[in-house]
């Protein structure tokens, strides 16, 4: 007998390599989500101390990666980064579904929903967006809250608490 999660992220994984190479629907770049490739790689700190409109921490991450990396291997990276983003998000869904004390059905076939909704797929390949970590942050910080409430465990309110602080420099708007 198959394990339902292991079925989930086989079929997944399965899924992706056929619309990267089938479907030939490759990551996009967006302008606007990072600062300049050539400012980032160049002027680093600069970049993040002036300007303030862009995520810093996003931006820093970035920033280290093309000081280190090609252009194209950072953006091969994050949507690679992006479709593990996915399945973490599909695992701590799964933990908060249980939690609900919903039953197995239920959960398989949100999992799934989730993990073959066009906004999933899209936001994989929208490299290097954001928006798709900060779903997992969000995601998390339900999953830490709710074990946190359950067992009253410091480690879940310390954990909720940099996850707060990670998602307050990564999306601006939280």
């Amino acid at each position: 007998k198959l394990n339902p999660i292991l079925f989930i992220v086989i079929f997944f994984l399965f899924s992706r390599f056929f619309i990267y190479y089938f479907l030939q629907i490759q990551p996009s770049y967006p302008s606007g989500q990072i600062i300049d490739y050539n400012f980032l790689r160049e002027n680093l700190l600069d970049s993040l101390i002036n300007l303030h409109f862009q995520p810093f921490l996003w931006n820093l991450i970035f920033g280290i990666l093309y000081k280190i990396f090609d252009q194209n291997f950072v953006f091969m990276l994050s949507y690679l980064a992006n479709i593990f983003i996915s399945l973490l998000i599909a695992y701590y869904l799964i933990k908060i579904l249980e939690y609900l004390k919903l039953s197995n059905k239920i959960i398989f076939f949100t999992v799934l929903f989730f993990l073959f909704n066009p906004n999933t797929i899209f936001y994989e390949q929208y490299a290097p967006h954001y928006a798709h970590f900060s779903l997992l942050m969000m995601t998390q910080l339900l999953y830490f809250f709710i074990k946190f409430h359950e067992t009253k465990n410091f480690r879940y309110e310390v954990l909720s608490y940099v996850n707060l602080l990670v998602m307050s420099y990564i999306w601006l708007l939280f």
